[in-house]
């Protein structure tokens, strides 16, 4: 008809205003019948960038959730394990560069997030492969914490998950993740000048049904999820650790030399009396007291002793059972399960049964349901994976690895949760698929210095600049770079004579030993011309000439494993940089005692400190890793919760910047940006001499190590780490603003 408008064309979803639309457009369509354009929608990535820009992390999770397919479930699945490291304050490009590259290792996700990732403006991090820490297939859900989870309780039918996390006591829903019941408590660590122990004043039963912490002489007990409080008089001086019963009605307090038990008021029989009972010194690995209070668990070192208070003598002592070189233990409910050489054993604490079961060597931990029913071991043999140890032969039901797992809750069913970076994993058994291959271990770096002379290094020790994967020793290798050889690959001149480190000149028949092999750990960095290089191991420090091998000049140092990235040389060799430790006392020990010594050429010293605040202004020193600039007056350097650019003219902090735990450091080769990775999974890029943020990105792994390599379209940044080695393609660029 003449003179009629044509209807505007639709607007696409993904470019409609936030609203009413957004948070029910897929309920509406599972509502409606549409179930296929639910589970499109929920696996397509524009629509969860939409989301997570408009809504919190858990938005595209909630969304999934609601489609009643076994895909969409999926990806419910997939995103739960993405959003708790999604941090606000990393604006919306630092949440998108983490949807990409951990969605990006999943088959559904890979092309979309390979294609968004290549839109990202720079600078940004973007995935250069597949994260080797991918969470497994297993896991249903990834509840976020408020930092770490410091005690974490499942409930028997696997459904509510309570933490301590942060000031509180949470319970979670599972399928939800709503909190279902918080409250506030006051933590308490406690330090003795007699023991390296931090004791803590507060525990949860593994099912998270009771809650305990100790306050001003008083045994404070919640029943989580409901309103009811009990008391049991307890002295808290000098606490080291607290348990509670399975019923609520007992509490153990663990001290220096003794441990008490205490009844609850207001539950159980009355008239019931607190006992005690003495305890030898040592670490307190775990503690735990029974239904009734009648066995009381103690692991100490390596010896385990249980008193049964139900038996006594006249003056009260309890009958006591003592096991030695135990390995491991975990108390759960009224059951606990050890481990003595080669076999687990669980036992009942109530009628006393044992069973033993054979148990892999490399377990490091173990974790025990509240009915026995369920036993599983964390093997470092099968990628920290969890494998259930069986008393039969059925197939034995297995839990991915997850990265570094400190706690773990495991239900009758095999439903496990587990502490990981910034929340809790919950995960269902299933079954191991063989046996894991065990992560490549590299014996040996080749580095190629000035005059074409080779340095080889044997593990364990450390070496500076190195690139990821095994080559064979026929193959060109970068110039400077430590270069992984297959072992079998290497020239037998080169291992002769045998030395842990060696120095091959062109065309020499062996090599030049300079560290005999066998030496614990050592590290090794060398100048940009590959004129010198330096060696840091046992109480030695040393910068060696290249061309002879011989000392140029050294002096003494304290290398530690822990003490990894601490070596670091002048591009000009005038000085190197290692660790020195500081004499303090056993409670300012926890804290730290590592500074940096720098060594100069004509035989001066100068020693960097953590830049001074206010109260005890070295009481909180750890250094834990350094690195040189292109300019020999500046030094970057790493400390337990600062990253600082030191001038070495003066002594001061030019530049610092809060970061938790760096692991490693590497400055780019023009000295205008470094990269840090952090122990708690954090990698970022920031600029100098001002340590701006450039770019960051979080992952669930621990890092240990990193290095730089030049690429054709930025560099390629290398992070070693409890998972596996992680590498990202940096890609420089001017700062562009993003929507937050």
């Amino acid at each position: 008809m003449a003179g009629v408008r044509p209807a505007p064309a639709p607007t696409p979803w993904w470019e409609l205003p936030q609203g009413y639309l957004h948070d029910h457009l897929v309920r509406h369509l599972v509502e409606a019948g549409l179930t296929d354009e639910a589970e499109a929608l929920v696996g397509d990535l524009r629509w969860v960038e939409l989301r997570l820009r408009h809504g919190d992390a858990s938005a595209p999770f909630n969304d999934a959730r609601l489609v009643p397919t076994v895909a969409a479930a999926r990806r419910a699945s997939e995103l739960s394990a993405v959003g708790h490291l999604m941090a606000p304050e990393d604006g919306w490009a630092g949440r998108a560069a983490v949807l990409y590259s951990r969605l990006g290792g999943q088959r559904h996700w890979a092309e979309q997030a390979e294609e968004r990732a290549a839109r990202l403006p720079g600078p940004v991090l973007v995935n250069h492969g597949s994260p080797p820490d991918l969470l497994g297939s297993s896991v249903v859900r990834v509840l976020p914490t408020e930092g770490p989870a410091m005690e974490i309780g499942l409930s028997p039918d696997g459904r509510t998950v309570t933490t301590v996390d942060g000031r509180y006591v949470r319970q979670r829903d599972v399928e939800s993740g709503r909190v279902l019941w918080e409250r506030e408590f006051v933590s308490l660590y406690t330090l003795q000048e007699e023991s390296d122990q931090i004791g803590r004043n507060y525990a949860l039963s593994a099912d998270g049904r009771w809650f305990v912490h100790v306050r001003r002489g008083r045994a404070l007990v919640w029943e989580v999820a409901t309103e009811n409080e009990r008391v049991a008089t307890c002295p808290d001086d000098g606490l080291i650790s607290v348990a509670v019963s399975p019923d609520g009605e007992w509490v153990a307090c663990c001290f220096e030399d003794e441990v008490a038990v205490c009844p609850v008021e207001g539950a159980g029989a009355p008239d019931r009396a607190p006992r005690r009972a003495a305890r030898a010194e040592g670490w307190v690995r775990c503690l735990a007291v029974s239904s009734g209070g009648a066995v009381t668990v103690v692991h100490v070192g390596r010896d385990l002793v249980l008193h049964d208070w139900r038996t006594t003598e006249e003056d009260g002592t309890p009958t006591v059972l003592g096991v030695e070189d135990v390995r491991l233990s975990g108390a759960a409910g009224d059951f606990l399960a050890y481990a003595v050489g080669g076999e687990a054993r669980l036992r009942d604490l109530l009628t006393g049964e044992e069973d033993d079961r054979p148990c892999d060597p490399s377990a490091d931990s173990l974790a025990v349901s509240p009915d026995g029913t369920a036993l599983y071991a964390r093997l470092a043999s099968a990628g920290h994976g969890w494998r259930e140890i069986r008393a039969d032969d059925a197939p034995a039901a297995f839990h991915n690895g997850e990265g570094q797992t400190v706690l773990a809750a495991v239900d009758g069913g095999g439903r496990m949760a587990r502490s990981v970076r910034s929340g809790v994993a919950v995960s269902d058994p299933g079954q191991e698929h063989g046996e894991v291959a065990p992560r490549e271990l590299t014996r040996v770096h080749a580095v190629e210095l000035a005059g074409g002379t080779v340095l080889v290094v044997w593990a364990p020790w450390r070496c500076d600049r190195w690139v990821p994967g095994a080559r064979s020793a026929g193959r060109d290798r970068d110039f400077g770079v430590a270069t992984p050889l297959a072992v079998e690959d290497l020239p037998l001149h080169w291992q002769r004579p045998v030395a842990q480190v060696g120095l091959v000149h062109p065309g020499a028949e062996a090599a030049v030993p300079l560290v005999e092999f066998g030496s614990v750990f050592g590290s090794v960095s060398w100048t940009d011309d590959g004129t010198l290089f330096a060696l840091a191991y046992d109480d030695v420090v040393e910068v060696r000439e290249t061309a002879t091998g011989d000392v140029v000049f050294g002096g003494r140092a304290e290398v530690r494993p822990s003490d990894a990235a601490l070596l670091a040389v002048a591009p000009d060799g005038s000085w190197v940089a290692s660790v020195r430790r500081r004499t303090v006392s056993l409670v300012e020990r926890h804290f730290g005692d590592t500074v940096v010594g720098v060594l100069y050429r004509e035989g001066r010293t100068r020693t960097l400190r953590t830049p001074a605040r206010t109260g005890r202004p070295n009481a909180y020193e750890r250094a834990t890793c350094a690195a040189a600039l292109p300019d020999a007056d500046r030094l970057l350097v790493g400390w337990s919760d600062t990253l600082a650019l030191h001038d070495l003219t003066t002594g001061t902090a030019l530049a610092t910047r809060r970061v938790l735990d760096p692991a490693d450091l590497a400055v780019s080769p023009d000295g205008t940006w470094c990269c840090v990775v952090t122990s708690e999974g954090l990698v970022e890029i920031l600029t100098l001499p001002g340590l701006t943020l450039l770019t960051r990105l979080r992952t669930p792994s621990r890092f240990t190590a990193c290095s730089l390599t030049p690429a054709p379209d930025g560099f390629l940044v290398h992070a070693d780490s409890d998972r596996g080695i992680h590498t990202y393609l940096f890609r420089p660029g001017p700062p562009a603003s993003h929507p937050s």
